[in-house]
């Protein structure tokens, strides 16, 4: 895999409340939704376009690190449980060439790495992003 992007959006609402505190209101979560894109070049085999053609829904994990231990270690990981392939473009470069495969994550409410996954029918979701390194808390 040359690149990968991939874009987490949420539902947001501000819930306005009588409870007299400096805080008067609430922010409730909706819906999630993530989708995403996959670079694959040179194209080694044709896995991605046979789960796009089938119409198959891979796991996506996507890790990046900087190889580092203890708390030296920088790390991020992306966890997507089922993801939709929605068109994979060829990408010719000058020798040799590829694929953009666009994603979309797909809402289960099946357990995912022991987390239960909830909401409404059809509701995108179902991704899991890891981040560690040295800080405490963000």
């Amino acid at each position: 895999m040359a690149e990968w992007a991939f874009t987490i959006t949420r539902q947001v609402k501000p819930y306005f409340t009588n409870q007299g505190s400096q805080s008067p209101y609430v922010i409730a979560r909706g819906r999630q939704g993530a989708t995403g894109k996959l670079t694959i070049s040179p194209a080694i085999d044709e896995s991605s376009i046979l789960y796009l053609l089938a119409n198959t829904q891979p796991q996506i994990q996507i890790a990046a690190s900087n190889g580092l231990a203890g708390s030296n270690l920088v790390s991020a990981q992306a966890d997507i449980a089922l993801a939709a392939y929605e068109s994979a473009d060829l990408a010719d470069g000058d020798e040799l060439f590829g694929y953009d495969v666009g994603w979309t994550a797909v809402h289960t409410g099946a357990t995912f790495n022991t987390v239960t996954m909830t909401g409404a029918t059809g509701m995108a979701g179902c991704i899991k992003v890891t981040l560690q390194n040295a800080i405490a808390s963000y």
